[in-house]
């Protein structure tokens, strides 16, 4: 690290001068180091869901002036988390701490709240014009989103306030040069030289170092770090333009930015897709238990199409559950269930009129009954995104005794899994699984 000692300290007098400038490094050194330690201490908190040690940690952090902490502090106050009160006042400060340091990141947070507003914090759309121009400005994710931003900005603003935040984005960035430009006249030599000779440094036994593992590749390493969400179902692919998508769901709104931070990280300067919905818990729980099958090789996700017959992703209390199925180009045997947010499952098909569910090869159903009995409607509260899925199997699943209509989703994917490994033992082939996220309101 490189110690410079300005003409402002020089200028405090004897005791100043007393502390000799190589002990004056020593301590510079130690305080951007435990700032440092203080930020990752922060974020691996922040992952797990302690806020509170989030806090703690970026406050002192903060204090040198840390971007990446004041960042985080303005997202604690942007959600609420951590027992703060949602406040994009607060927020606004702590991200424009960041911005002035270069933080790409923050200014399209700041696009974002500007634009949204809140309670106390009307929108401002010519501020946030400025900071999505700023956004992007620089490189990598997140300023493809600040340009996507930018430009979807255009049909909320007029022409004035995109002129304004032009100006001010100018203003700005000009300040901001002038501002480095004064921090980085040159002072006084870095370290002063010593009036007596080295003393020699003690023999240093030198160990081999072990062979360092090779790096695994950006995609690679993408899915290792994706299988460590919680309550998550994830996966990354790269396109032939190499785009690289992530897609699945995650449990709340952090850990989809988490993602985007993630791929900023991993794929720097390379364009970036998060198609991630978020689904609470506990439908969540539920994906990610499936998601565990499908990447144990019990499921795989393809050959099954599944929609609402009235079509849309809605569904309304009291409305039937309605759905069409396409198949595989071969005959197979079907499950259905409805996944709820109180934990349960409730399953459509097999049902006591119909214990057996057979799909001919290539074709299409809608598993609806009205004159047999086979019908379903929505439910009630909680309202939110809730789950269907499709199973297509070479013969049935033997779930041991018979299943009552409605049970613990936990108990039934326990269930599900030894039965797809005792089929996939018999028969040599691959399960077929879809899903379908649905949204659910009150009449």
């Amino acid at each position: 690290m490189r110690c410079a000692i300005s003409r402002a300290a020089r200028r405090r007098g004897k005791a100043w001068r007393a502390i000799p400038a190589a002990l004056f490094c020593l301590i510079v050194g130690a305080a951007a180091t435990a700032a440092r330690a203080d930020w990752a201490a922060g974020q691996a908190a922040y992952e797990k869901g302690d806020y509170a040690r989030a806090l703690a940690e970026w406050r002192d952090a903060a204090k040198t002036g840390d971007p990446k902490a004041e960042f985080g502090l303005g997202e604690l106050n942007e959600f609420g988390y951590a027992g703060l009160k949602q406040n994009y006042k607060r927020a606004e400060s702590w991200y424009e701490k960041a911005a002035r340091q270069g933080n790409t990141e923050a200014k399209y947070r700041l696009a974002l709240i500007l634009v949204a507003g809140s309670e106390n914090f009307p929108p401002r759309l010519a501020e946030a014009y400025k900071w999505a121009v700023l956004g992007a400005e620089g490189k990598g994710v997140w300023a493809s989103l600040a340009a996507n931003l930018k430009n979807d900005l255009k049909t909320v603003t007029n022409a004035e306030e995109r002129a304004e935040g032009r100006k001010r984005a100018a203003a700005w960035e000009a300040a901001r040069l002038t501002a480095k430009g004064a921090a980085q006249k040159p002072g006084a030599p870095a370290v002063a030289p010593s009036r007596s000779a080295p003393k020699p440094k003690p023999a240093v036994a030198v160990l081999p170092k072990p062979p360092k593992r090779p790096a695994l590749p950006p995609l690679e390493q993408l899915k290792k770090e994706l299988a460590q969400f919680d309550c998550a179902a994830l996966r990354a692919r790269n396109e032939r333009d190499g785009l690289t998508v992530i897609s699945g769901t995650v449990s709340k709104a952090p850990e989809r930015d988490r993602l985007f931070r993630l791929a900023a990280r991993l794929f720097p300067g390379r364009p970036t897709e998060v198609k991630v919905e978020i689904v609470p818990p506990p439908v969540c729980r539920s994906l990610a238990a499936l998601d565990r099958l499908r990447r144990a090789g019990a499921l795989v996700e393809e050959g099954l199409r599944l929609t609402l017959a009235a079509g849309g992703p809605a569904l309304v209390e009291g409305e039937p559950i309605k759905v069409e199925l396409k198949g595989p180009d071969y005959a197979t045997n079907i499950r259905i269930d409805y996944f709820s947010l109180d934990g349960r499952v409730l399953h459509l098909w097999p049902n006591a009129a119909e214990p057996v569910a057979h799909l001919g090869a290539g074709a299409t159903r809608v598993f609806w009954d009205a004159g047999g009995g086979k019908t379903w409607n929505a439910g009630g509260a909680p309202f939110g995104t809730e789950l269907i899925t499709a199973i297509a199997t070479a013969r049935p699943l033997d779930l041991g005794s018979a299943l009552p209509p409605v049970e613990p989703a936990a108990d039934y994917l326990h269930a599900l899994r030894q039965a797809l490994g005792r089929v996939s033992a018999k028969d040599r082939t691959r399960s077929l699984l879809v899903l379908l996220l649905v949204k659910t309101h009150a009449r």
